[in-house]
Order: C-alpha cells, then structure tokens, then sequence
C-alpha cells in the first residue's frame, strides 16, 4: 500500500475553541443540535497507554451513554484506536467510539463489537 503524503493541520477557532485542525472544526460545525459536544473533554490512562479522544458527545435524553468520536482525514488500520478505546472502557463501559471520516459512514465501536 503506498504511503500516505504528510499534511500539516491547520489549526482553527470555531465558537471560541482552538482545535487542532479544519477538519475537526468542520465536524464540531456540523454535530446536530440535539447533542451537547465537548472538545477533547479528558484524557484517559491506562498503564503504558493514554488517549485523548477529539470530541465527547451526549445526545439528549441519553446522558449515561457517551459517544466519544475520532476525526481522522482518512483511515487506513482502525486497529490502533480501537486498542485506545479499551483505555475509555475501563472507566465508561457504556461509552462508544466513532471514528469519523469525510466520504465514508462512520465505524461504531461497542466494547467486543466493531461495525
């Protein structure tokens, strides 16, 4: 498989949050109205490994079931994350990852499941 091209993010400011690039500022622009969303709320540790989830979001009238989502340009291998997200299980068996993408459906993690 041919090596992706390195491309710096832009950082940029969206409703008074500096994030780290476009691209997440894009998906913060575009989380629907019924969710309450933080950016990068907490990192979590665990032994020799920590993760630092990009945004955390709540939908309304199911606050006990994080959604914990991770924008990416592209996704070649979501194994790497999904061994971050067990880090997130440990403390918030309920939570779930989405990793997000531009152009393609997002994949959805449950602890023991991956779609």
């Amino acid at each position: 498989m041919p090596e992706r091209p390195y491309i710096p993010a832009r950082p940029t400011t969206y409703q008074g949050i500096k994030m780290r690039s476009r691209l997440e500022a894009t998906f913060a622009a575009s989380i629907p109205s019924h969710f309450k969303w933080e950016y990068e709320p907490m990192c979590f540790a665990s032994g020799k490994t920590q993760y630092l989830p990009d945004f955390k979001l709540v939908e309304e009238g199911h606050e006990d079931t994080p959604d914990y989502v991770e924008v990416k340009p592209f996704l070649d291998d979501p194994e790497p994350l999904q061994r971050r997200m067990a880090v997130i299980w440990d403390s918030e068996p309920d939570a779930r990852l989405v990793i997000a993408v531009p152009g393609k459906a997002p994949m959805i993690g449950e602890l023991g499941h991956w779609s």
